[in-house]
């Protein structure tokens, strides 16, 4: 009769599995299938913005949208699932490595790479692992920031650290961020980024997301005073100079003076070749009160004055990025983990290969 094995002894060897390593890997990479197909919440984004950034997500989507946002799909790279799958994942590797490391010894003398390559294989992926956690422990990320040259804006995922945009160079696509990330007490890194190549300085990487038109606009009154300007943006600025800024898609924008119970429409053109003109150029015009026929209206094309009742409100173009910054404490770890998974995958296959020649 032959001997019953134990239960737990079953158990741990079922865990490390070849079939479990492929089953986990599967997951793994369908949930990352899906993260790729469906778009994701910011990491980060918490409360009343990542509410409307969901419900906007699922409006998308339409019907099936209200289903997909319960299932967690715009979500799965910040959510519960994904964590415990990498910890089902770190659990096997290491169970994995607790049995094949005895047989490396055992397979030096035969010259045979099979367990070595599963072994550094299984230690590749979990310094992989490390580095995610590191990462998710240590990292954040600051995004959507909308800059004008000479603009500086705090990081608040990190206090102390500002964002300084010092200029915007260059034609599109090929504009270039010039930016210093600074810390109130401390040193300053000077990047610069473009669409599609971000920068980096040890574990801080400045991505460029877009640039567009912006508008400056500063009022003062006949003796010279500054005067108040509010953008009419949600989130724009207030003070006596602001930036106006046209996002994508929402070429007319406004500002007002309350102060003097005007208003201000400007429309961004990028050209107007019905009337010959072949460069990009805005039309302003200004309103009082409550009327809708504008008093002023003027077209320009880099800068403008409008004078209105002895008030001086001067417009000029500009333009802006949208910025974001991340930092990746565990970005070393995790490239250092993918080298030794490519380095055991290699000796995995090499083991196979001298297999089938023998």
């Amino acid at each position: 009769m032959a001997a019953r094995r134990d239960p737990l002894d079953s158990l741990w060897h079922l865990s490390a599995a070849a079939s479990v390593t492929a089953g986990l890997l599967g997951l793994l990479a369908a949930t990352l299938l899906v993260a790729i197909i469906f778009p994701q919440k910011p990491i980060g984004l918490a409360g009343a913005a990542a509410e409307q950034w969901l419900t906007a997500a699922a409006n998308d989507f339409r019907g099936p949208g209200a289903l997909l946002r319960g299932l967690g799909v715009f979500s799965v790279l910040d959510g519960l699932w994904l964590r415990l799958l990498l910890a089902g994942l770190a659990y096997h590797l290491l169970v994995r490595l607790a049995i094949e490391i005895p047989k490396v010894r055992r397979s030096v003398g035969r010259l045979r790479g099979g367990p070595v390559g599963i072994v550094v294989t299984c230690l590749a992926v979990l310094t992989a692992l490390v580095g995610l956690l590191i990462n998710d422990a240590g990292g954040w990320r600051a995004a959507g920031m909308a800059l004008t040259p000479g603009e500086t804006v705090p990081l608040p995922q990190a206090p102390g650290l500002r964002l300084h945009l010092t200029s915007l160079a260059g034609a599109e696509p090929q504009v270039v961020s010039s930016v210093v990330i600074s810390r109130s007490v401390g040193s300053a890194h000077s990047l610069q980024a473009q669409s599609g190549r971000p920068a980096r300085s040890g574990s801080l990487w400045l991505i460029q997301r877009a640039t567009d038109v912006a508008l400056k606009v500063k009022a003062q009154d006949r003796q010279g005073r500054p005067l108040r300007l509010q953008s009419l943006l949600t989130g724009g600025e207030a003070g006596p100079e602001i930036h106006v800024l046209f996002r994508p898609n929402q070429p007319e924008q406004a500002f007002a003076a309350a102060s003097r119970n005007l208003s201000f429409r400007v429309i961004s053109y990028p050209a107007l070749p019905e009337q010959g003109i072949n460069r990009p150029l805005f039309l302003a015009e200004a309103y009082r009160g409550e009327e809708t026929t504008p008093f002023i209206s003027q077209q320009f094309e880099d800068q403008a004055e409008m004078v209105v009742d002895g008030d001086l409100f001067t417009l000029r173009r500009d333009r802006y990025a949208v910025l974001e910054v991340l930092h990746l404490p565990g970005l070393a770890v995790l490239l250092a983990g993918g080298l030794l998974t490519l380095i055991g995958l290699g000796s995995l296959l090499g083991d196979r290969l001298s297999v089938r020649a023998g």
